[in-house]
């Protein structure tokens, strides 16, 4: 084979990955689309395909099970969630308020996409393919909160305070979103740092 028509193959096989790639994408957006009009349990390939206007052929092809299209929406929830907290975070001034930013950007994603959230806490333990995306998502908030604790790089004592504060908090919120939000979300950000607060001055912290 010449080198132009090496050079040509990679290229070609370049675009056909991007063209995968972003037809996985629009069909994980239809999903998506599916579960914020109900629940996960609505999500199949039948529902996918009416969502993004194609044969559930294409869908099994991209997602060959169930639990396949349910991991790919929630992973991308728990990226889109961690981005949110992530840019918080690093865009807060002045210093000593990026605690609060990174609550209120997870809550406040979380008051956008309830369905997603509520699927996202419910199925840690369902089947390890979930937890994992949970888990994914549990150390993502770990690191990103030790960043606004100003910690670089936590110790196991103090990544342990963390899981147990956010996993507080996950659930203060999970109860918020099922309760139809009973009270404003200022209240439970302010309530979620007063906890974190408290957290931080325990010995397993320092």
């Amino acid at each position: 084979m010449s080198s132009v028509a090496a050079t040509t193959e990679r290229a070609n096989d370049r675009a056909n990955v991007g063209a995968r790639s972003d037809r996985s994408a629009e069909l994980v957006a239809a999903a998506i689309a599916v579960v914020a009009g109900g629940s996960l349990d609505a999500l199949d390939a039948a529902s996918v395909a009416r969502e993004a206007g194609v044969s559930k052929a294409l869908v099994y092809y991209y997602f060959p099970t169930h639990l396949d299209l349910q991991a790919a929406v929630l992973r991308s929830a728990a990226e889109d969630l961690l981005e949110a907290i992530a840019h918080a975070v690093t865009a807060a001034v002045p210093p000593g308020t990026p605690i609060t930013a990174g609550l209120d950007a997870a809550v406040a994603y979380i008051e956008r996409h309830p369905a997603a959230y509520v699927a996202l806490a419910r199925t840690a333990g369902y089947h390890p393919k979930l937890s994992e995306v949970f888990e994914f998502a549990r150390d993502g908030v770990v690191d990103l909160m030790a960043t606004a604790f100003g910690i670089d790089e936590p110790m196991q004592r103090q990544r342990i305070a963390l899981r147990s504060w956010i996993a507080l908090a996950e659930e203060a919120v999970l109860h918020w979103i099922v309760a139809d939000r009973p009270i404003p979300r200022s209240e439970i950000v302010d309530y979620c740092r007063a906890v974190a607060e408290f957290v931080a001055t325990t010995p397993l912290a320092r």
